[in-house]
């Protein structure tokens, strides 16, 4: 293991040079940084003129609105043409006239300002140039360079082979160029022509990054030379620019307006390559596979648009539109500023989620060292400053006698340190122990304290949150995730996350599985699971997941905990194993009394609910029927073990006619009962407004559509029909429902009868039903029935209606039809008793499925 990682560390020959360079570029950066900023401070205590000024005698956008010059009416991207009369060609003319003029005299400018046909006369008193003008125009830029290129510098250091370290490096230093080289270029200009290449690159660089965030995309990690073609416009547009800049004025540049239009184009680059660098990020957070580098998106999309919008909307809105904005040097600092919070996201990505996978961003280990330093320090500090003490109060006599007083004062002075420190050394050590995670922890305190939680707690989710609280106290895991079995979804759910998010919340191991197979082979035992022979838990190794733990009992697997690396960076220790292994077993029992406990409450509750739905539905129920002059009529309602949502009711309109409703609500128990409630209540309602078959069809279907929000709940299939004793007619309609049995006297059989078909009430809010009148005859038989009547089943699984093929030919087997036609002449009564005891012989002993519903109708002589 040594060996392989001194080998690592070896850099071929092509890797050196090519460190060597970005190493030299670092140099050269810090060393333009240093003479840009010795230039700035030569300015304090001289001449100025009152503004900014560009190689191009134009007037800079970075101006404090407090200077002579800004005060006397300059405006950014004011064009100066003359200065007391004189007309002027370079820059060094202007410096050379402001150097020789003394603090109030006045100067009078001519410019041209965009927009104006003639020249402006403007007086500007020489003023100057003071500390606080630096520290509010000059310094911000310099910090914000600085910090760039020493945030680039150190993640490149740390790990000078990785790609994204480098680009991050380019980035970052031509962004420091680009601050430092912005004061240079209105200033002293001593590197106007590496300020044009700082422009025009740092587009390309912010390309460059986001093709290797958070790490190389797949073409590049095949060829890695392809990412520096986003430098290709660099190469090919920076030399025309440099080809025809002219450090001159308006007077003597003839390429003066070509240099704007390359600045508008580099501009334009640089929002291209914003651009760039956040759609990769927001690409990685969309479509990234691993949670890791998905988290560091986040970090990287939320710094860099702190860091650069606010600069893109004020540079470069200017440059597109060609508006002037009016800014003071404060402003635009300001929005400089905000460039650091770019590299400040990177600096936390990198010690929060390991960005550029270095393996230890600030090694704990040097950590550790430095604050050991830190401690030796006070100790010499205050034994210096107890033999300062007792020099003052001894004296310091010459001769031989001095030699024995300093070891005096020495030996009192460590003596006093050590016993100050003694009592204080333990806090110190936990402090710093917990501030890097290294705390030592009670094992036979931690267990105690768990087993007494547990056998208190037959809540599961109490029992987890213990579980990991205690594990992230005492362990410190980067991410522990506790997986728990599901009987419904028959898999492996995951119950509870913390620390990184490696997995999606609805992901799942079912209990069939190979992985299961394997966990059972590891019984209580946790194993690392990069030694894994399956493929989702052998991707858990890659995803960061450093151990897997099964929750197993009597050879069930119950749960499964997965715990990342430590935050200490350390690996689990016999003792850490040791200590998750009698955790996970106590874990163990409280699952698996958990799941005894709400089987047995699920069942208790259960009862309880169907008793609830079976009262509620007996009370919906008609207790007889009403006599109605030339009719008889029966219903019943017989609950399966399961109550569904089974309604008839018959209403007595008048003395001659009655009105039958029978329905079928979808689903079972409490839900589908309180929607027959609904449904009885409604029914009783439009009886008084409006008892006619269609208005009543659309009244319970809106009732319905808009009273219940769930489509699958509210699913009801329901007939109304009116039958009138005295004139010997029905007239019904259907939603979704079969219409009843008609056994025609005249005819001597059972005959089908038209299906007015609509959709169930509930399905559509507009639904249109169509409704049918059938005439009867003296000892007409009609029977309504909800479909636990036809869909009975036999043992062989037969329903009670059916079609079978018989000699290639579709033979319908209705033995509700024939049970009627055999049954005709009996009453009422006894018909719908002959029908029950059909199905129960056809059944022949198998459990009832569903409720069975009849409502018998017979018409008198």
């Amino acid at each position: 293991m040594t060996q392989g990682k001194r080998g690592e560390s070896k850099l071929g020959k092509p890797l050196r040079i090519s460190v060597f360079l970005y190493n030299a570029f670092i140099v050269v950066c810090l060393a333009i940084w240093s003479i840009a900023f010795f230039n700035s401070l030569q300015m304090i205590g001289r001449p100025f003129a009152g503004f900014r000024f560009e190689p191009t005698l134009t007037i800079s956008a970075a101006n404090d609105g407090s200077w002579s010059g800004i005060k006397a009416g300059f405006q950014q991207y004011d064009r100066i043409i003359s200065v007391g009369g004189k007309k002027l060609a370079s820059p060094d003319e202007l410096k050379e006239i402001v150097r020789n003029s003394k603090i109030g005299d006045s100067l009078a400018f001519e410019a041209m300002r965009e927009g104006k046909s003639k020249p402006l006369q403007i007086v500007v008193p020489i003023q100057t140039f003071t500390f606080v003008d630096f520290a509010k125009s000059f310094l911000p830029l310099f910090v914000i360079g600085i910090l760039h290129l020493v945030v680039g510098a150190v993640a490149f250091w740390l790990k000078p082979k990785n790609t994204t370290a480098r680009a991050h490096l380019m980035m970052t230093g031509i962004t420091a160029l680009y601050c430092v080289l912005s004061n240079d270029y209105d200033s002293a200009m001593w590197f106007t022509r590496l300020y044009l290449f700082a422009v025009i690159a740092l587009g390309s660089s912010f390309i460059h990054l986001g093709l290797v965030f958070p790490e190389p995309q797949e073409w590049i990690k095949k060829r890695p030379s392809l990412q520096f073609l986003v430098y290709l416009p660099v190469l090919l547009l920076l030399p025309v620019w440099e080809a025809t800049f002219q450090p001159l004025g308006l007077n003597a540049n003839k390429y003066f307006e070509l240099h704007f239009l390359f600045q508008n184009i580099a501009a334009l680059w640089t929002i291209v390559g914003l651009a760039g660098l956040v759609g990769c990020v927001v690409s990685v957070l969309v479509r990234g596979k691993r949670p890791i580098l998905k988290q560091q998106a986040k970090i990287a999309l939320l710094g860099a648009a702190a860091a650069y919008l606010p600069g893109v909307l004020f540079w470069m809105v200017p440059y597109l539109f060609g508006v002037n904005l009016d800014s003071s040097g404060l402003l635009v600092n300001v929005l400089f500023a905000c460039f650091v919070f770019f590299p400040l996201s990177i600096a936390y990505a990198i010690i929060r989620h390991k960005l550029f996978d270095i393996d230890v961003v600030i090694n704990r280990t040097m950590v550790y060292t430095i604050i050991t330093a830190v401690l030796s320090c006070a100790y010499l500090l205050i034994a210096a400053g107890l033999r300062v003490l007792l020099g003052l109060l001894l004296g310091r006599p010459h001769g031989g006698s001095f030699e024995n007083i300093m070891v005096a004062e020495n030996l009192i002075a460590t003596a006093v340190v050590a016993i100050a420190f003694s009592p204080l050394r333990s806090r110190i050590q936990l402090f710093v122990d917990k501030l890097f995670f290294r705390n030592k922890y009670n094992f036979r305190q931690v267990i105690s304290h768990f087993n007494v939680t547990a056998r208190a707690t037959i809540d599961i989710a109490g029992m987890i949150d213990t579980y990991s609280d205690l594990v992230e106290q005492n362990l410190h895991p980067k991410h522990l995730s506790i997986f728990v079995r599901d009987s419904q979804s028959n898999a492996l759910r995951l119950h509870k996350m913390t620390g990184l998010p490696l997995f999606r919340d609805d992901v799942s191991i079912p209990l069939n599985s190979d992985e299961i197979k394997e966990l059972l082979n590891a019984g209580k035992v946790a194993f690392k699971p990069k030694h894994s022979e399956t493929a989702s838990l052998s991707k858990m190794d890659s995803l960061g997941i450093n151990l897997c733990l099964p929750l197993e009992i009597g050879g069930e697997i119950l749960g499964l905990v997965n715990f990342g690396e430590k935050m200490s960076e350390l690996d689990y220790t016999n003792e850490d194993r040791e200590l998750l292994q009698n955790m996970a077993l106590q874990l163990t029992n409280s699952v698996r009394v958990a799941e005894m406990t709400k089987n047995l409450v699920q069942k208790e509750r259960l009862d309880q609910e169907l008793e609830t739905a079976r009262a509620i539905q007996a009370s919906m129920l008609p207790e007889k029927a009403p006599e109605i002059c030339g009719l008889e009529v029966v219903g019943s309602s017989e609950s399966a073990l399961e109550t569904g949502g089974d309604y008839y009711d018959f209403i007595r309109l008048d003395e001659n006619r009655i009105a039958v409703a029978v329905g079928d609500v979808a689903g079972k128990g409490v839900n589908a009962a309180m929607i027959m409630a609904m449904t009885k209540s409604c029914l009783y309602n439009q009886i008084h407004s409006n008892h006619e078959v269609v208005p009543m069809m659309e009244a319970l279907n809106g009732m319905i559509t808009e009273a219940i929000s769930m489509q699958k709940q509210r699913r009801t299939t329901f007939i109304y029909a009116i039958i009138d004793g005295k004139q010997r007619t029905m007239t019904y309609a259907c939603a979704g429902h079969q219409p009843p049995h008609y056994f025609n006297s005249a005819k001597g059989l059972c005959e089908s009868l038209p299906i007015p078909g609509s959709y169930p009430l509930g399905v559509r809010a507009n639904a249109k039903y169509k409704e049918v009148t059938v005439p009867l005859n003296p000892g007409d038989v009609l029977v309504f029935y909800t479909d636990g009547v036809t869909e009975a089943l036999d043992p062989a699984g037969n329903n009670f209606y059916r079609i079978e093929e018989i000699n290639e030919e579709e033979v319908e087997i209705d033995l509700l039809r024939e049970t009627i036609e055999k049954n005709k002449d009996l009453s009422v009564a006894e018909i719908k008793l002959a029908i029950r005891r059909n199905i129960e012989e056809f059944v022949d002993g198998g459990p009832q499925t569903d409720d069975i519903t009849m409502v018998v109708v017979k018409v008198g002589e």
